[in-house]
């Protein structure tokens, strides 16, 4: 999986101490790992009244070629 590969000491982190390193490019997106497995993006929209998919989006990294295959 791509967010494994990108984000492998993010993954790793949150699975271990809930919490991302200060000095990691995702901390400012409050990720968390939802209950598939799959890097989420956290922070306030969480508690708005929008669908699951919008306020929960996946993360991938901006330069890879999934990504830009997406896009």
């Amino acid at each position: 999986m791509v967010q494994q590969i990108s984000y492998t000491q993010e993954m790793k982190d949150l699975m271990e101490k809930q919490e991302v390193a200060s000095t990691s490019s995702l901390k400012t997106l409050h990720p968390y790992i939802d209950k598939e497995g799959l890097l989420i993006v956290g922070g306030r929209l969480q508690h708005s009244n929008l669908p699951y998919h919008a306020t929960n989006q996946m993360i991938f990294p901006p330069n890879h070629h999934f990504t830009k295959l997406i896009v």
